[in-house]
């Protein structure tokens, strides 16, 4: 047993157990030592952090993910924790990913109406801003700004409850199933998590034919829809045993869930921008 370096802290600055050795025998938190802060072992823990993989769970975690539809799950429900990120804070980091992809260049930003307005022949949306600026006494890319910057905000808070919608879905496809609703909600939020992962990778093409209705966007968006498609078919095979034919009969309807939701809340957020920026001021 290696006695207690000099100079260091009898306690665990973890959980302020009793500090014995150099690693604590309650949590594993290994002893601090003052030369630890060094800039030389600063940098070695910080490679240490990005190539240890055994340590670090997100490589691992990722690839189950993207590459085995379904073994997320179904490890996570057979009880391996350790082995990958839960299920909550990977869909909470693809979120923030998927966020930062869609709302930092106005090419592929999806939180702008100015595309409305450019493809409204009706004039209902120019109309509705030239009344509110008018209403305020600020300029129209003002409170163009003010109404983007709302819609962002309220959609982010919306977007959240995207895995609820998903784990009602699976919740009345398999009414006849005796599983936990606990259960519906990981496959959820890891097939949530698959949507916005595939979002982010094809950024690329959505950034070549831009966030705007066209031949090229409608034939990406197709693209996306497939692989989410048949990369849930797969995952409802593996998790919940299905046949080929009653995996796509439900995965149509968790999709279906899953657009009506986007559609809704997309339609709600901006509705609720457009009033509380007219109010404001």
């Amino acid at each position: 047993e290696l006695m207690d370096l000099p100079g260091t802290a009898a306690i665990c600055p973890s959980c302020d157990a009793p500090l014995r050795g150099q690693y604590c025998s309650s949590c594993g938190e290994e002893r601090f030592e003052g030369e630890r802060l060094r800039f030389s072992h600063l940098i070695r823990d910080a490679v240490e952090e990005v190539t240890d993989f055994e340590h670090s769970r997100l490589l691992g975690t990722f690839g189950a993910l993207l590459f085995h539809p379904g073994r997320l799950t179904s490890a996570y429900l057979a009880g391996a924790r350790k082995r990958y990120l839960g299920p909550v804070k990977l869909f909470i980091f693809a979120f923030a990913i998927s966020l930062l992809a869609y709302s930092v260049l106005p090419r592929t930003s999806s939180y702008d109406v100015r595309k409305f307005i450019r493809n409204d022949r009706t004039g209902s949306y120019e109309k509705i801003i030239s009344q509110l600026s008018t209403k305020r006494g600020v300029p129209r890319d003002t409170l163009v700004t003010d109404i983007n910057e709302r819609w962002r905000r309220y959609l982010t808070y919306g977007e959240m409850g995207y895995p609820l919608g998903v784990a009602v879905a699976l919740w009345l496809v398999y009414s006849n199933r005796r599983r936990y609703f606990g259960e519906h909600m990981i496959f959820a939020l890891h097939y949530v998590t698959f949507g916005l992962l595939t979002a982010v990778l094809l950024w690329p093409a959505y950034y070549l034919t831009g966030v705007d209705p066209s031949r090229s966007f409608a034939l990406a968006a197709v693209l996306n829809s497939l692989i989410v498609g048949v990369y849930l078919v797969i995952a409802l095979r593996r998790v919940y045993g299905d046949r080929v034919a009653p995996a796509v009969a439900r995965a149509v309807v968790i999709m279906v869930t899953y657009f009506v939701c986007a559609s809704v809340v997309i339609v709600a957020a901006l509705t609720i921008a457009f009033i509380f920026a007219g109010r404001s001021g």
